[in-house]
C-alpha cells in the first residue's frame, strides 16, 4: 500500500470518528432543553409522575389499590385537617431557598450528570445545605402532634401487615420506576419524548 492511499485511509478513518462523535455529542446534548427551548420546539412541559398509567401501569393500580387500602376517615379523623393544618405551617420551599436557586443552578451546569451523591455535593456544596434544610423542615412536619397521633391512631387500626399481601402490584411498580429512573424514557398520551427539562426546580419532561 503506498503512501497517498495509506494517507486517505486515515484521513477517512479521521473524519468518521470524528462525525460519530459529534452524532453523540448532539444527542447527549438533546437530551436536556430548557423550558423556553421545548416551548420553541412546540412542546409542552410534562410534571414526571411514574404513576401514570401509560408510564407504570402497575404502579397506577398500586396507587388506587393503596389509596382505597390507607383509607382511615372513619377510624382516624384527626388525619384528615388537623395533621394538614399543622403540616401547612411549614415550607420547604421558602425555607430552603438554594434548592431552587444556586443548587439548581449547579445542578443544571453539569447536567445532573453525578456519579453519586457524594460528587453531587462536592461539586454543588449548596445542594448539600438544601437537602440538610429539607430534612430538617420534613422532621418538624413528620413530627407535628396530630400527625403523630395520626400515626399512633392507624397503627392502632392497621387493616393489612404488608401492602404486598393487599396490593400485589407494588411490586412491579417498584421494578418498573427502578428502570425508568429519574426521567422516563416516554410521554404520556403517546407524545414524543423531546429530552428533559434542566432548568426546573423539580422534574419536567418536554413531550410532543
Amino acid at each position: 500500500m503506498n503512501k497517498k492511499r495509506l494517507l486517505t485511509i486515515s484521513a477517512a478513518i479521521v473524519l468518521i470518528v470524528a462525525a460519530v462523535l459529534t452524532i453523540l455529542h448532539l444527542r447527549e446534548q438533546a437530551q436536556w432543553v430548557t423550558f423556553v427551548e421545548c416551548e420553541t420546539s412546540g412542546g409542552t412541559a410534562w410534571p414526571v409522575d411514574l404513576f401514570h398509567p401509560d408510564i407504570c401501569p402497575d404502579c397506577a393500580a398500586y396507587r388506587e389499590c393503596e389509596s382505597a387500602h390507607n383509607d382511615y376517615t372513619q377510624e382516624c379523623p384527626v388525619c384528615y385537617g388537623p395533621c394538614q393544618e399543622c403540616q401547612a405551617q411549614y415550607d420547604w420551599l421558602a425555607s430552603c431557598p438554594q434548592c431552587n436557586t444556586t443548587c439548581r443552578e449547579c445542578e443544571n451546569k453539569y447536567l445532573h450528570n453525578f456519579k453519586d451523591e457524594a460528587e453531587r455535593f462536592h461539586l454543588c456544596p449548596d445542594c448539600k445545605l438544601c437537602e440538610d434544610c429539607r430534612e430538617e423542615i420534613h422532621t418538624r412536619i413528620r413530627n407535628c402532634p396530630p400527625c403523630v397521633a395520626c400515626e399512633q391512631c392507624k397503627e392502632e387500626n392497621k387493616k393489612y401487615e404488608d401492602i404486598r399481601d393487599v396490593c400485589p402490584a407494588v411490586v412491579p411498580c417498584g421494578e418498573c420506576m427502578e428502570a425508568m429512573g429519574m426521567y422516563p424514557d416516554k410521554c404520556p398520551g403517546g407524545l414524543e419524548k423531546i429530552g428533559n427539562v434542566s432548568d426546573a426546580s423539580m422534574w419536567f419532561t418536554c413531550c410532543k
